[in-house]
């Protein structure tokens, strides 16, 4: 069996979310997906997710093709993506970044040695600027 891991905020479920979703699924046979937590979104991204973490958590559980939601970060130590031991790590097209080098650092150190694929959807959603367009639109009442 082929497991597969992703990670992200998933904030305002969008298209790009499910696309991620639906091709990091298509990768494997069970698919965990790892929200991370209110306290790093706001210390990362300096704001609070619309949604807080426990309905992340339950949006992406109603999803057919998640099998498996959890709540975790690379600052706690990834522990839930330890013991599901994927064979696949797929980041989003947003997560080329610092995070990417530390989280594929942190799994080596644990022996934990997934493929690392990175998704092919097209960011032309974002969480942060659907919520800055929503309340623009709600301050501009003419």
């Amino acid at each position: 069996m082929n497991k597969v891991v992703t990670v992200g905020t998933f904030d305002i479920l969008h298209p790009a979310h499910k696309e991620l979703l639906m091709e990091a699924k298509g990768l494997g046979d069970y698919l965990l997906v790892v929200v991370v937590p209110d306290e790093i979104v706001y210390k990362n991204k300096g704001e609070r997710p619309a949604n807080k973490q426990e309905s992340r958590l339950n949006n992406l559980k109603r999803l057919p093709w998640v099998d498996e939601v959890s709540i975790d970060c690379l600052c706690w130590g990834y522990q839930s993506i330890i013991s599901y031991k994927p064979d696949i790590f797929v980041f989003g097209p947003d997560q080329r970044t610092s995070i990417e080098t530390r989280t594929i650092d942190l799994l080596d150190s644990a022996g934990i040695n997934p493929r690392y694929l990175y998704s092919n959807s097209q960011k032309i959603y974002s969480s942060t600027e659907l919520k800055r367009k929503y309340h623009q639109s709600s301050i501009n009442c003419d």
